[in-house]
């Protein structure tokens, strides 16, 4: 879990997918295969999935996650790190990093909040 007074531990910097706005599914590519989710909310430094399984993820690990835009059948790919994860049930919320460096105003992302000033920081 996010440490107290971390920037994932401050809930208000995350954002809720606006289900309106279309649904987005995530595939983490792992070393042994691959885990299917979506997009649970976001902030400017990553994600929170919620994925399919409990799933036993090593913290800090590096993998690519691929990000698919249902509506438009579209997606992209995004080198992230695992930064928590937290069995529930039949399914697993992981929190995730997006590498240093990555643009999301030049992403899928710019399409669900276009006018929030946080995706430009």
């Amino acid at each position: 879990m996010p440490a107290e007074g971390s920037r994932w531990a401050a809930r208000g910097d995350r954002h809720s997918v606006p289900i309106s706005l279309g649904d987005l599914r995530v595939r983490l590519h792992l070393d042994a295969g691959s885990a299917d989710g979506r997009v649970w909310d976001l902030s400017d430094q990553g994600l929170c999935l919620l994925m399919r399984g409990q799933l036993d993820l090593r913290i800090k690990a590096l993998h690519t996650l691929e990000v698919r835009d249902a509506f438009a059948q579209s997606f992209e790919q995004f080198q992230v790190q695992i930064r928590w994860a937290r069995p529930d049930g039949v399914a697993s919320f992981v929190g995730i990093q997006f590498a240093e460096g990555t643009d999301l105003m030049e992403s899928l992302f710019a399409t669900y909040f276009p006018v929030n000033p946080w995706l430009r920081a």
